[in-house]
């Protein structure tokens, strides 16, 4: 893609190094003064850490209204990204995912989205007041894993709810994978909707010819990217990318700003311009070489032939396409699960991975992996996989029963009448609360569903693994808040 900007440049990163040089005088905000009123911060971070902990102040812009050097890194980032606009984001990709869905939709709109969404999205369904017109994702029995919604689907359910506003599109999965979302905004657009794009695991795609195409390249009219994810940005900072094809910049920053913090961190934003820098002159080559240590996890991981690589061929369930970077590995050769296996690896070995679940774990390569950390990966993976070996293959947690039974909106569900029952005795019941695990932050049940029988025996083998509960007040997960009928149920 040919650029209109000067890609080396770091406006932002520059001007923050430039007022960092300078003595200066601080009556304004935040209290420690460039860290000399938190001593114990500045040792052990360092004196330029604590000195770029800026305000927004004179020559330095604000994310709110941004008209110098803010603006200047947002533009480049669009022009790197192929949008129309772009805005820095210190919220994480929640607040891209909120702003998407308050901008496209107003209470009561309708908008098709896939059940296997972040929490966000559904916290984003409460404040907005929009009716999720949910799809279903493909699950392999095989791997225990959701795999992605196809774009028949998605086209279907378009056809079907030709009034709807907006479809929002995952692109990758937390797992990797992607449906044909080409083909879903040229089909999604026929019709006049918007698609949204939630990349908070897609910045990458945007640099390698082998990966899956990015959303805006596909023509989607919005998309969250988690930089710091896999573009080496800080933690918690994001870009929201625009196309103005149905809402303008001036309209969607308007709606940015609702639920933006108005003391935006420049640590974090100076991150985002030297991320957009680093991907612009070296991605492709940076992106390649996480491409190949996965490659490498996965080809010394199968011939240990203890694991199971994710995608197989031999799956009858498949996506459209895969991110490669990703490292997948089924654990239905062993007897314990997922979950034991990310606290053993954590506990036992100082590897950290991504995430465990009842049958999978799953490894994220990034641009800063080397070489030099794959034996010690592949031999405790060997070690665990060989004491923890089992002729009968386990069967992967069945989790096709993963529909959603809708019975209140989840803005309705919010304000609802509510009561607190133990869980045990929940089931039939509506739940007026998210329980889910982090990672990956997917609701297993979210306010509005019925709870079932599957959801809840799922809910508790996990619990008995110790994975990390979220969502629930009650986080022994011993009771839940239900929703307590009224006479006038009228809307749901």
């Amino acid at each position: 893609m040919k650029r209109r900007f000067d890609q080396s440049q770091t406006p932002l990163f520059t001007a923050m190094k430039a007022h960092c040089s300078r003595t200066t005088i601080h009556m304004d905000v935040p209290g420690h003064k460039q860290g000399a009123g938190a001593r114990e911060l500045r040792e052990y971070y360092g004196e330029t850490t604590l000195r770029a902990d800026l305000n927004s102040m004179y020559g330095m812009d604000n994310l709110l209204s941004p008209s110098g050097v803010i603006m200047e890194a947002e533009r480049l980032a669009a022009d790197l990204f192929g949008a129309d606009a772009a805005y820095f984001l210190v919220n994480g990709t929640t607040s891209a995912i909120q702003t998407m869905i308050l901008a496209a939709c107003k209470p009561g709109d309708k908008i098709i989205i896939p059940r296997n969404v972040h929490k966000s999205v559904i916290n984003a369904l409460i404040l907005s007041g929009a009716v999720p017109i949910y799809v279903q994702p493909e699950f392999s029995t095989r791997f225990g894993l959701t795999v992605c919604v196809s774009a028949e689907e998605y086209i279907k359910t378009i056809e079907e709810n030709q009034d709807a506003k907006a479809v929002l599109v995952i692109n990758p999965t937390y797992y990797g994978f992607v449906c044909d979302i080409k083909t879903v905004c040229d089909v999604a657009h026929s019709y006049g909707m918007m698609v949204l794009a939630d990349e908070a695991h897609g910045t990458h795609l945007y640099f390698h010819d082998g990966l899956p195409i990015g959303a805006m390249d596909a023509g989607a009219d919005m998309a969250g990217l988690s930089v710091h994810k896999t573009g080496g940005s800080f933690t918690q900072s994001s870009i929201l990318l625009l196309s103005e094809r149905y809402l303008s910049r001036s309209y969607v920053k308007t709606i940015a700003n609702l639920t933006h913090t108005t003391s935006a961190s420049y640590l974090l934003m100076s991150s985002l311009d030297v991320a957009r820098k680093q991907l612009a002159e070296n991605g492709e080559e940076m992106i390649q070489r996480t491409i190949e240590i996965a490659d490498e996890i996965k080809r010394r991981v199968a011939e240990t032939g203890l694991y199971h690589v994710v995608p197989d061929p031999s799956d009858p369930v498949s996506a459209f396409g895969y991110d490669k970077t990703k490292v997948v590995l089924n654990l239905r050769n062993l007897d314990i699960t997922g979950v034991y296996m990310f606290d053993l690896l954590a506990g036992e070995y100082d590897i950290y991975v991504e995430f465990g679940d009842a049958d999978n774990i799953l490894l994220i390569p990034g641009i800063g992996s080397t070489f030099e950390e794959i034996p010690d990966i592949v031999n405790a993976l060997e070690e665990i996989g060989r004491k923890h070996y089992t002729k009968d293959k386990r069967l992967a947690i069945d989790r096709s029963w993963f529909n959603v039974n809708m019975i209140f909106t989840p803005r309705n569900s919010f304000y609802k009448q509510k009561k607190r029952i133990p869980f045990q005795d929940a089931v039939g019941q509506i739940s007026a609360e998210f329980v889910m695990f982090y990672p990956p932050g997917i609701p297993i049940l979210a306010p509005g569903e019925l709870i079932t029988k599957d959801a809840y025996d799922y809910i508790m083998l996990l619990l008995e693994e110790n994975a990390t509960i979220t969502g629930i007040e009650d986080p022994t997960a011993s009771t839940i808040n239900v929703i307590v009928p009224e006479d006038d149920d009228m809307f749901r």
